[in-house]
């Protein structure tokens, strides 16, 4: 990555956002399978594990009712 000058104040993001965390936390088991397949899919190989593992993950976030401003951590 580069910058051409001064980038304080500027968002970078890597992976998702703090927005689709959001959203893959709130969404439930069947969604996650159907509306969120191709992120399940990405994070499974990135994180080289199965794609119920990443399931369960979320499923697990969102049944412990992680506050949002932990769900990026």
């Amino acid at each position: 990555m580069a910058a051409g000058r001064d980038i304080r104040g500027s968002t970078i993001t890597i992976g998702y956002t703090f927005k689709e965390v959001q959203q893959l936390i709130q969404a439930g088991t069947q969604e996650l399978r159907t509306t969120y397949q191709a992120q399940v899919n990405t994070l499974s190989q990135r994180l080289a594990v199965t794609e119920e593992a990443i399931i369960g993950f979320f499923a697990i976030l969102k049944r412990e009712a992680v506050p949002p401003e932990q769900g990026p951590e």
